[in-house]
């Protein structure tokens, strides 16, 4: 689930450069160039924002997230800081992930992102029950997924509202070892 936050985050971690809200200055315009945060602008490239800011130095890093409005520079924060603490193999089952969630066509993406944005609505001390769930769903091939979502110990253990949310995720996000259009399990090289 970190992974679908970080890369919901680009909703409200934009780039300065292209916020209405201002760049920090021609000097931060071009270390932001420089780095490769002017390469492509809009919430899909949060992938390459997040590895450009991995390159600066932490004086950039500074003055470019001082640069962000404050709700903005917090989250940006946040995100930095449980990037951090990921191990390597965390970090590139991220950037994997993130790659796939660009590939996505732009409304899926916003369906996604939407649905966890609803996702963190939720009471906090529920969300780490749901994202379990979530885990074991999208690791069931469609068939196996609509039976548990239809079971009764599943609607036993959530409100409905979190049944909707789960069967709502479990459609729209991509399934790790399945090709999603016609959910067969792909065949990978040895």
């Amino acid at each position: 689930m970190l992974v679908l936050a970080l890369g919901c985050a680009s909703l409200a971690w934009a780039d300065p450069q292209t916020d209405s809200e201002g760049p920090a200055g021609a000097g931060g315009a071009r270390m932001r160039a420089r780095k490769g945060f002017g390469a492509k602008k809009g919430p899909g490239n949060f992938r390459n924002r997040l590895e450009a800011l991995e390159r600066m130095t932490p004086d950039e890093q500074e003055r470019f997230l001082n640069s962000l409005p404050a709700q903005r520079r917090a989250e940006a924060q946040r995100i930095l800081a449980k990037w951090r603490e990921m191990s390597p193999q965390e970090r590139a089952r991220a950037r994997q992930t993130l790659g796939a969630f660009q590939q996505l066509a732009p409304e899926r993406q916003r369906r996604i992102r939407a649905l966890y944005l609803q996702f963190n609505a939720l009471p906090a001390e529920r969300q780490p029950m749901l994202r379990a769930e979530l885990r074991r769903l999208r690791l069931m091939d469609r068939t196996n997924s609509q039976i548990r979502l239809h079971s009764k110990a599943f609607r036993d253990r959530y409100t409905p509202a979190e049944q909707q949310l789960l069967a709502d995720l479990s459609e729209a996000l991509p399934r790790p070892g399945y090709d999603d259009e016609n959910d067969q399990e792909e065949q990978r090289p040895d």
